[in-house]
């Protein structure tokens, strides 16, 4: 990932290095990981959020973002005593190439903690294979992930739709955050692929996450 430009404001700037396509545009996940960024930064600047976290986003990719420079714009929608709605413009070429609405708040309670959906069984990722995925058969940004796969590889023509395995960066941060686990949720390819027999065109249009907890006691690896 890029680090980026210093804000001027509420506008804010990065460039698309080479290496991070998928297709005709940069990487989904690295668009988005920078507009959080964007948006992290523009919230510290607010008075009264320095305790809320990153709990949702929605994003619409409208156009590839190519090479080169990315002119980003963060607006705040709403600011309340414990919430604060913010959206992030990805602009090239004067036209919007991605947009990110944002919502960030506080810890509101401590006794509903809960989670009904348990996590899939699979092996820990120091037992599992490292498979180098990268052009040609895969997107050039894969070249910087590592990939562990348990089950489920494209293009298998699998009767069962599902994926399961290990990602993270090749080049890891010693504190992740919220752009990091962004941008890993779109590494991996899309179920549907594991169901076809030969190559077709997909990319990421419409992305929503939600964030639960906060990141403390999280393993860098």
């Amino acid at each position: 990932m890029t680090d980026p430009i210093p804000p001027q404001g509420d506008s804010y700037g990065w460039t698309v290095p080479d290496g991070w396509q998928q297709g005709r545009g940069a990487f989904g996940g690295l668009v988005i990981a920078q507009s959080v960024r964007a948006l992290e930064a523009q919230l510290l600047a607010q008075p009264g959020t320095s305790d809320q976290q990153l709990r949702s986003i929605s994003v619409t990719l409208c156009a590839p973002v190519t090479l080169g420079h990315v002119s980003q714009h963060v607006e705040l929608l709403r600011t309340g005593s414990k919430t604060t709605f913010m959206r992030a413009s990805s602009s090239q070429g004067g036209e919007i190439r991605a947009d990110v609405v944002a919502t960030f708040g506080q810890r509101r309670v401590e006794d509903l903690d809960f989670c009904d959906m348990p996590a899939p069984h699979a092996p820990p990722a120091s037992e599992v294979a490292c498979v180098a995925i990268g052009p040609p058969m895969a997107p050039v940004f894969a070249q910087h992930f590592e990939f562990r796969p348990i089950a489920g590889f494209p293009l298998s023509a699998s009767d069962t739709r599902a994926a399961l395995g290990w990602v993270r960066a090749k080049q890891r941060v010693a504190e992740p955050g919220a752009a990091e686990l962004a941008m890993l949720m779109d590494v991996w390819w899309p179920a549907t692929l594991v169901a076809l027999d030969r190559p077709r065109p997909l990319a990421t249009m419409v992305f929503t996450l939600q964030f639960f907890g906060g990141w403390d006691g999280v393993d860098p690896d």
